[in-house]
């Protein structure tokens, strides 16, 4: 799109061309009034403003329509046009319209100095004119990053035009119609100007203003047959009529038009056109050509022309194979369309193996990451990280490893340890110093490998940027013999920030080391991210025998959704959400002996641990708990069952370990779908929702429970969609008719969602369309009684939200 050059208001269109021989250019400013207006001073300010900082202008041409002459001569009767005292050497030249569009010249005509109107000029700054108010009314849209158009007419681009832009302002509209004076002619007989949308139709309303008050036969009327969905049925034209079609990038409708309805080429005019190939005569009659096909050109008369754009079948679309999301455009004013979700069930192909997604089906249960859930089974070490800090910000489900340490010898976390740091040092005597991270996590693994490599108490010191041991009190990095070994320790990573600032300070060291980082869990953003960091934390010297480089080394590494600042946890916003329910109960004295049932979930709301953090809907208590899950876990590789911790306790996966599993599936899911990844990558929205059968598919509660908390904005809004929404309804109808039962056990957790999705506007929660949500609480009622009554036996917290839902419904409504 070219710099908004022109200017337009109420009264007027104002313009620059290039009225020059290629050769030699000669800039005129064109000054346009399509309807009357009052010649006083402050008329010609916005021209003043406008012609001031032009000093390359030697001609300015006041243009109207001829029924205007006698207030144009008023007007330049004035003392204060721009050029009495603008001291620019400007000539004005007048031109009044008559009824076929051409210019004739008013008053003196000076015979030196003065560009000739010939043809082609006229027809040159005319259109020079069109293209400008194309541009500068944004009349080409391009659609967001990750997503393209799908035209009425069926070709998919990135690009739309939009018609109905440049024609908004009222001297844009007859500005365009003086051009359909040049190229229609009169008709005897009365017509009507059939528009493809309504969003045009200024056009045609001044192009019979304009033929009225010039004397020609003005159409009668102006009727849109919206696009290609009337083209058929609604568009009748007679021979005499007029058929604009507001912009185009192959001719095709005006082509189909002419052929269909048998009207002649200059009964059917577009308006704007874009494409590399010339217009051709069966399409009709072109007003404005906007395409720049000499895409080396420099002239200023060619910064209105645009490019032309890369235009797609429907069915052989790049875009479309990129994984682009398609923007339909319907209707008569081309709007998008009514968004249709695309539904999509995660899979165990979904969590790549080696980096890749495709395997065999004996494969399937197989990941990248699933050591990291069966090593760290049944230790703690999968948990709920309670707020901590200054800003006392919860971190939800994460990874920390103090459960861990001190470690039991030949433990097999202990063994898998040595393992790892058997690959990061070949000889432990050769490291002489251990530093760690400033966090208790790395501190207690630099701890560790420090006692194992130097025996004892290690002499341990906290520092500015790291802790550090070393083999001696008097050891320090300066003072390391050439060619000694630095083992660099960090609990849990994600971005590597810290780690990327310790290597910088360990370059200030003019010693030369080894350096060996050692990393226990890490959680990048994804595997791509992870080999960046590694790279950079790397480094091999240029010589084969120096002691001067570094490797990372990690034990478990797992991608995981990076946190976003502000946008709290699952649990954060479940305490958001009681709390508006209780003010909601609190509001209407009839509910209000409900309070109490909210006080113990609120209560565990704040000591949160790895086995409270699922609800069950039966008694949302200590007590009460969830019921773990079902053996045979299909999302874990192994048998949690069999696993030597289980048999040692009898301690179930914790929900910290489902709820860590679940959101896994869902990121690499989200991720690294086939037909997402591309768009993805560009934005952070998503333009799909979970399928609803991915709750029968998982249907173990506390797995439901999982992935209801652990989707992320608009995965489960199925407001837009009737067809999901009853999917999802009818699911809701089979867990809140048998809350006393396991199938029903995730009752408080899907109405929790679907209160968050009604009160929240962050986009997190469960949404279904209201007519079919109003449907379910009408059965419901007549269920568990007019205010659910019923379920005061068998859960009070799903009663409480229930009647919340139902009044966040009722306020929606009004």
């Amino acid at each position: 799109m070219s710099e908004r050059r022109s200017h337009v208001d109420e009264e007027r269109f104002i313009y620059v061309a290039d009225a020059g021989a290629p050769d030699k250019r000669q800039f005129i400013a064109l000054h346009w009034c399509g309807i009357d207006f009052t010649p006083n001073d402050a008329f010609l300010g916005p021209l003043r403003s406008y012609v001031q900082p032009r000093a390359e202008l030697t001609e300015l041409w006041f243009v109207y329509p001829a029924d205007l002459a006698t207030t144009c001569d008023q007007l330049r009767a004035l003392e204060r046009l721009p050029d009495r005292h603008s001291g620019l050497d400007i000539h004005y030249r007048y031109f009044a319209v008559n009824a076929e569009g051409e210019l004739s010249e008013q008053g003196e005509i000076r015979a030196d100095g003065r560009i000739e109107l010939t043809p082609t000029v006229t027809r040159e700054v005319l259109l020079e004119g069109a293209r400008q108010l194309f541009s500068d009314s944004d009349g080409l849209a391009c659609a967001t990053a990750g997503f393209h158009f799908a035209h009425p007419g069926g070709s998919h681009s990135q690009y739309f035009m939009r018609g109905g832009q440049a024609v908004a302002r009222v001297q844009h509209a007859h500005f365009l119609a003086l051009l359909l004076l040049r190229h229609l002619a009169a008709s005897v007989d009365t017509a009507t100007v059939w528009v493809d949308s309504a969003s045009i139709a200024p056009v045609g309303y001044a192009f019979a203003d304009l033929a009225r008050r010039l004397g020609r036969t003005p159409p009668t009327r102006v009727e849109s047959f919206s696009g290609y969905d009337g083209l058929d049925t609604q568009l009748r034209p007679k021979p005499t009529d007029i058929v604009l079609i507001s912009s185009s990038t192959s001719g095709s409708m005006g082509e189909k038009v002419g052929r269909k309805k048998k009207l002649p080429a200059d009964r059917v005019v577009t308006l704007f056109y874009l494409n590399t190939q010339e217009w051709k005569e069966d399409h009709g009659t072109l007003i404005c050509d906007l395409t720049d096909r000499d895409l080396v050109a420099a002239r200023a008369d060619r910064e209105s022309h645009l490019r032309p754009y890369e235009t797609y079948e429907s069915d052989a679309c790049d875009l479309c194979r990129q994984g682009s999301g398609e923007i339909r455009l319907a209707g008569d004013s081309f709007f998008p369309e009514t968004g249709v979700i695309a539904l999509r069930m995660p899979t165990f192909k979904d969590r790549p193996l080696d980096g890749k997604r495709d395997r065999s089906d004996d494969d399937l249960v197989k990941f990248d990451g699933s050591d990291y859930f069966f090593d760290l089974f049944g230790c703690g070490a999968i948990t709920y990280d309670p707020a901590s800090g200054p800003l006392q910000r919860d971190r939800g489900v994460s990874t920390r490893l103090g459960s861990l340490f001190p470690l039991a010898n030949d433990s097999s976390l202990d063994k898998r340890l040595r393992e790892k740091l058997a690959e990061a040092v070949a000889d432990p005597a050769d490291v002489s110093v251990v530093l760690s991270l400033l966090d208790e996590d790395s501190r207690l693994v630099g701890e560790h490998f420090a006692t194992l490599m130097f025996g004892g108490q290690p002499n341990g010191k906290p520092g500015q940027h790291w802790h550090q041991w070393t083999r001696s009190d008097t050891v320090t990095l300066a003072e390391l013999p050439e060619g000694s070994t630095i083992l660099v320790c960090a609990g849990v990573v994600a971005s590597g920030r810290l780690l990327t600032s310790i290597s910088r300070e360990l370059r200030k060291v003019s010693q030369s080391f080894r350096t060996r980082y050692f990393v226990v869990v890490a959680h990048p953003e994804s595997s791509s991210a992870w080999a960046t960091h590694v790279n950079t934390l790397s480094r091999k010297s240029s010589q084969d025998d120096s002691t001067d480089d570094s490797t990372v080394t990690h034990v478990w590494r797992l991608p995981r959704e990076p946190a976003s600042p502000g946008g709290g946890t699952p649990w954060t916003r479940e305490r958001t959400v009681l709390r508006s329910v209780a003010e909601w109960l609190g509001q209407h004295e009839q509910y209000r002996s409900l309070l109490r049932a909210l006080e113990p979930r609120l209560g565990q709301l704040g000591q949160l641990h790895d086995s409270n953090l699922l609800v069950a809907a039966a008694a949302p208590t200590a007590t009460n708990p969830m019921p773990p899950i079902n053996r045979n876990f299909a999302l874990w590789p192994f048998e949690w069952s069999e696993h030597e911790r289980y048999v040692a306790s009898g301690i179930p996966p914790t929900h910290a370990e489902v709820f860590a599993t679940i959101a896994h599936l869902l990121y690499e899911s989200r991720r690294l779908s086939q037909t997402v990844e591309p768009r993805i990558s560009a934005v952070r929205r998503h333009g799909y929702a979970l399928n609803p059968a991915v709750f029968d598919r998982f249907n173990d509660p506390a797995i439901q429970a999982a992935i209801l908390r652990g989707s992320t904005a608009g995965e489960l809004n199925y407001a837009s969609d009737a067809d999901a929404s009853r999917a999802v309804v009818d699911l809701l109808w089979f867990v809140l008719t048998n809350l006393d039962s396991e199938s029903g056990a995730a009752g408080y957790e899907f109405l929790l969602s679907l209160s968050e999705g009604m009160s929240l506007r962050d986009g997190f929660g469960l949404r279904v369309g209201h007519r079919q949500l109003a449907h379910l609480l009408s059965d419901l009622e007549r269920e568990y009684g007019t205010d659910f009554e019923g379920l005061t036996a068998i859960s009070p917290p799903v009663r409480a939200l229930l009647l919340y839902v139902r009044g966040c419904l009722a306020h929606d409504g009004k």
